[in-house]
């Protein structure tokens, strides 16, 4: 009765453009789990309190269109940036995760519902491009270098199919 399977899929494309960096990360992702409902309703409402368990996958591609050597003489404050007039673009990357979640659900209209959510991810694994590394990875968010970690924040508007009646 307090238990539901819970499934995301999603496409993004990000966009960085920074002083050390200028890539480009775009693919698609899936997140499988469950929900389990903590909060008990009054007679008549039908709102969640959910703890969820994710697993998610990605599959995606990033293209670098420039950097900045590491200068650590700074004293003639030349520019080192490199703009690639063809930009490398790395196909076929992935990363599989697995995330905590915390939200609230409101009901809106029966069985209509919008939520709000912290996520805890823990990256298991990414293919990384060759000399480069993953640096945003679809459905996960930005990925650090020595840190396996991350957080995200997610609203959604979801339907609940009802699948037996009370």
């Amino acid at each position: 009765r307090n238990l539901f399977v819970a499934a995301e899929l999603g496409s993004e494309t990000k966009k960085i453009d920074k002083d050390a960096i200028d890539f480009e990360t775009s693919g698609t992702y899936v997140k499988l789990g469950i929900d389990y409902n903590v909060y008990n309703n009054w007679v008549g409402m039908d709102n969640l309190i959910v703890v969820g368990f994710r697993y998610g996958f990605s599959q995606h591609s990033q293209t670098l269109h420039g950097y900045a050597l590491l200068n650590n003489d700074q004293y003639w404050q030349e520019d080192n940036r490199i703009s690639l007039t063809d930009p490398k673009k790395f196909e076929g990357l992935n990363g599989h995760w697995i995330e905590l979640q915390l939200g609230v659900k409101a009901e809106l209209l029966q069985n209509l519902y919008m939520g709000i959510s912290l996520q805890m991810h823990r990256l298991l694994s990414d293919k990384d491009p060759e000399n480069f590394e993953n640096l945003f990875i679809p459905g996960f968010n930005k990925v650090l270098t020595d840190n396996p970690y991350g957080a995200g924040l997610n609203y959604t508007i979801s339907y609940q199919l009802p699948i037996y009646k009370k």
